[in-house]
């Protein structure tokens, strides 16, 4: 499988952190989206290393994807990968008729050569997924569905494959992102290249400021709502975390453009 290609041409960041597959045959039919349980650390792919390479007790790689906390997409591997474990033979079934997955029991079958395994930097309860995280998965998804030609109910979360997982967790529907899934590929989503430049003016910067800190600590042409040095102060972490995300809502997605931002803001 072009694992970075099929990255890459869906529009999403990439990076290539490509090592060697576990051996036996690999012909996937569906994708597992997981979280990786693990907090941020500060750091955007904190679980990478361990991903690529395995751990003591299950060696490497984990996925074929990795996703970060920025939306930047980590090839991991073009072929089998150790992520999915036994699950419900029945599963595998409506997953290859692309019909919504049924409860995961009955009879087992190993997962990892029938799918595909997206693991996203996250965890519940306490570090969700960010929003650039969101729009990067239903990118991939789509990619991943058109290059291996599967619908979207063949894109199941690990709970899904087996009541043994929570993942990818109560704040991840996955019956919405397969809905998300068949919007795009029916409206056939104009594709972007990766890394692509956006070009932000001031003017822009400045109205999505204003926008935030009118969301953040209210109305800056009334002084008492509290707007001011001491509660802008006081939000400083949330306000670049809503600076952020509102970034890329408005599709100004490039680094340089949040880089600028932070300068403006001091």
């Amino acid at each position: 499988m072009d694992t970075l290609g099929i990255a890459q041409a869906s529009g999403v960041r990439t990076v290539d952190e490509l090592v060697t597959p576990r051996p036996g045959a690999f012909t996937p039919v569906g994708v597992i989206w997981h979280y990786t349980a693990t907090p941020p650390r500060g750091r955007n792919m904190p679980t990478l290393n361990v991903v690529k390479h395995g751990r003591s007790d299950l060696p490497g790689p984990l996925s074929q994807y990795l996703l970060g906390r920025d939306g930047t997409v980590a090839a991991i591997t073009t072929g089998k990968a150790n992520h999915a474990g036994s699950g419900a033979q029945r599963v595998l079934d409506s997953v290859r008729l692309d019909r919504p997955p049924p409860a995961p029991w009955g009879p087992q079958v190993g997962g990892n050569r029938w799918f595909v395994g997206v693991e996203m930097e996250a965890g519940a309860p306490d570090y969700g997924y960010t929003g650039a995280q969101r729009v990067a998965a239903l990118k991939l998804a789509i990619g991943l569905s058109q290059a291996l030609d599967i619908g979207p109910n063949a894109h199941i979360g690990h709970s899904e494959w087996t009541a043994r997982k929570g993942d990818p967790g109560d704040n991840w529907s996955m019956p919405e992102f397969r809905q998300q899934i068949a919007a795009g590929l029916t409206s056939g989503p104009t594709p972007t290249r990766p890394n692509q430049e956006v070009d932000v003016t001031e003017a822009e910067i400045n109205t999505i400021v204003l926008r935030v800190l009118d969301g953040l600590v209210g109305d800056p042409k009334d002084p008492a709502d509290g707007y001011g040095e001491a509660s802008a102060d006081g939000s400083r972490t949330a306000l670049g975390i809503r600076v952020a995300k509102v970034i890329q809502d408005e599709h100004a997605k490039t680094r340089e453009a949040i880089a600028d931002l932070a300068a403006k803001l001091g």
